[in-house]
């Protein structure tokens, strides 16, 4: 079991190795295609751009650091193919005598942080100034969180994968774009300053949301997840009763 500290140093682990870890640089045909595919409003990203070897080299120093166990090349991507294909890893974890729940955070967090590089690449050359969908432009992902940006309190939505951020509209589900009112609530607790939800009773989603105006800093997403777990738990029971 992988308790917040630990998931804390794994992610602190991951994030100073991430600017040694290579990602194919872009091209003039590849920004032309990011380029091409936002105009029909698809994600520049498709999957067989996913930065894997990227994310092989993560999961080869993390499970080195955490484990002692040195990982092959083939060893690592096997795990990062079948995580990407929503296959379960865990009988090959056990087999190299990882623990299932701790390798399950080590190759998530390395996907997630190689793509996020990999998302940081393509916003460094593309706009999303015009982009208004309620899916990730670099990846397609949903959003896993929301803020409200300092000053006017306009929203941006976080992707759930990369942690590419664009602006949306303020009123409305960012899931199935319901806007009635009547039909949208904002939720708050005292235990999360700072934090609301957005909660839409058409399709039972929610968004966590940051407000930038109130909090000190901007939130480690990645950390979020962990920090406002409670929230996940609350949230539909909340919903259930409304």
């Amino acid at each position: 079991m992988i308790y917040k500290a630990e998931f804390t140093d794994i992610l602190k682990f991951i994030e100073q190795s991430i600017p040694q870890i290579e990602i194919v640089p872009a091209d003039d045909l590849m920004h032309s295609l990011w380029l091409k595919r936002l105009a029909k409003g698809d994600p520049a990203l498709t999957v067989d751009t996913f930065p894997v070897k990227a994310a092989v080299c993560l999961v080869i120093e993390v499970v080195n650091r955490r484990e002692k166990i040195i990982l092959s090349s083939i060893q690592a991507e096997k795990l990062v193919r079948s995580y990407l294909e929503q296959q379960s890893i865990h009988a090959d974890l056990e087999q190299l005598g990882i623990a299932p729940e701790n390798g399950d955070i080590y190759v998530h967090l390395s996907c997630r942080m190689a793509l996020s590089k990999m998302a940081k690449l393509v916003t460094g050359v593309v706009s999303l100034a015009s982009w208004d969908k309620n899916y990730c432009p670099v990846c397609g992902d949903v959003p896993g969180f929301a803020c409200l940006e300092q000053g006017e309190g306009r929203r941006l939505l976080v992707c759930g994968a990369c942690l590419t951020q664009w602006r949306y509209k303020r009123i409305g589900c960012a899931f199935c774009a319901e806007e009635n009112p009547e039909r949208l609530k904002i939720v708050t607790a005292d235990e999360f300053p700072g934090w609301s939800a957005a909660i839409c009773l058409t399709c039972n989603g929610y968004l966590k949301t940051a407000d930038l105006r109130t909090l000190t800093s901007v939130p480690n997403w990645y950390e979020a997840v962990m920090e406002t777990l409670p929230l996940d738990y609350a949230l539909p029971l909340y919903m259930k009763n409304t």
